[in-house]
């Protein structure tokens, strides 16, 4: 099985890393959908930042979404996945993940990295954009599925 995995934290999961699913799902078997526990990130419950990935990728039936703490090539031998997707917005975004991807390559030297450029538009999508758009009472229909909007303003709005 051509299988992949697709990792972050999903701070929360936008409609930007939903459409990287959904472009890896039409281009490996499955695509597992792996949400850090512990990022080094403010992140909120871990627990419903699955639920909300959970809620916006039900109807795609080759995602699976799970947890995982630790590293994530440790995560991946654990599961015999090769391929890491990642998505990337800007110039900025390629040079992180190149040199994260030697970084991955010198923990597991077999593992490959697909890079899938972001749709333009989805280019001003990011978490950091969602928390703060729920935090000051804006709507988010623009930015994450609308089956998880619900949960994400429950999760952000202070």
């Amino acid at each position: 099985m051509n299988k992949a995995v697709f990792a972050g934290s999903f701070d929360p999961f936008t409609l930007g890393h939903k459409n990287i699913v959904e472009r890896a799902s039409a281009i490996f078997d499955e695509i597992v959908v792996a949400i850090a526990e512990d990022t080094g990130k403010n992140s909120r419950s871990l627990e419903l930042r699955a639920h909300i990935a959970k809620a916006s990728l039900s109807d795609l039936k080759n995602a699976t979404i799970v947890t995982f703490s630790g590293l994530l090539t440790d995560f991946m031998k654990s599961r015999d996945i090769k391929v890491i997707v990642r998505g990337v917005r800007t110039a900025a975004d390629y040079e992180y993940e190149r040199n994260l991807m030697e970084v991955y390559r010198s923990l597991y030297p077999q593992v490959e990295i697909v890079l899938l450029p972001a749709e333009s538009k989805f280019l001003h999508i990011s978490s950091t954009v969602v928390r703060q758009l729920v935090k000051l009472g804006a709507p988010i229909k623009d930015y994450m599925d609308t089956k998880a909007e619900k949960y994400a303003e429950e999760l952000y709005k202070e």
